[in-house]
């Protein structure tokens, strides 16, 4: 079966980006082993993203974030897997009749993984050459290239560089939407002054604030989220009271590693019971 998603996307900060609509695939109706086999799909690590964001700053590269147009849909099925949905509503043509796919739709579990081996060919293609640490980053030809699923961000010295390969793989199929800086798209606020680069998520913050139910007012400083050098279980506590989205606040403070990450140890020690949170820990998640 397909279906139509419809989403508001929406930038680290809480605004609006843009409107969407996808023709998709039921992939919960796929059974492995008979519509589908490997799924796996590489996700570039956070540490890869930090590091080329001090490196950025040091070497005051300029950036780009670019989306790419129905990702999935210019990833080609291989031959000898056959595959049929049914038509979009909407746009039925024969009752009798169901579509066969040449290329990936969203929502097939195998679509994320023919799109990153579709994606690599055309980078490798433009000289750039994936990472032995990381797949997701590509290096090579003065630019550094990461890629997040259908974000690309491209970092290099000068803009014209980094807009001849986004010509080029325009050219090769791969259509590329230029959105801004890679710190918009991150929700960063970058200021530089002489040698001294400081990066900071006032927008993210302010979510994050406004999510606890806190004012701005609230901003006793402490040294850990518990009472003691680590958050116990707390298993006999009172049960958590729901008053904010723990799981969602848990998110968004990981986000929040990239420009604080003295605040690591306490995160991780509130996201260990994102999945069973007791009142203790919402106590402890304000008071990060």
């Amino acid at each position: 079966p397909s279906t139509w998603a419809f989403k508001i996307k929406q930038f680290p900060d809480g605004l609006i980006k843009k409107f969407e609509a996808c023709f998709c695939v039921q992939g919960d109706r796929q059974k492995h082993g008979i519509n589908y086999w490997e799924t796996w799909s590489p996700v570039v690590q956070w540490s890869t993203i930090r590091t080329i964001m001090i490196l950025a700053a040091k070497e005051k590269l300029v950036s780009t974030q670019c989306d790419i147009t129905a990702a999935f849909v210019t990833a080609p099925i291989p031959k000898d897997e056959v595959v049929y949905v049914h038509q979009p509503r909407g746009f039925i043509k024969d009752p009798c009749y169901v579509l066969r796919l040449n290329s990936c739709l969203y929502g097939m579990k195998q679509s994320p993984r023919y799109f990153f081996g579709y994606l690599t060919k055309k980078l490798e293609k433009q000289g750039l050459i994936p990472s032995k640490h990381d797949p997701c980053l590509f290096l090579g030809n003065g630019l550094i290239v990461i890629t997040y699923v259908d974000d690309i961000l491209i970092y290099g010295r000068d803009q014209k560089e980094i807009d001849n390969l986004i010509e080029k793989l325009n050219e090769d199929s791969v259509h590329i939407r230029k959105e801004g800086t890679v710190e918009g798209y991150l929700g960063l606020n970058v200021v530089r002054d002489g040698n001294k680069t400081t990066l900071s998520q006032p927008g993210l913050i302010k979510r994050i604030v406004e999510g606890l139910g806190l004012s701005s007012n609230f901003l006793t400083p402490v040294s850990t989220p518990a009472e003691k050098a680590t958050l116990p279980r707390d298993v006999d506590g009172e049960p958590a009271t729901g008053c904010f989205n723990y799981p969602s606040i848990i998110g968004m403070l990981h986000y929040l590693n990239h420009t604080r990450p003295d605040c690591a140890f306490a995160i991780h020690q509130c996201a260990r019971y994102t999945f069973e949170p007791k009142k203790s820990h919402e106590a402890a998640a304000k008071r990060i």
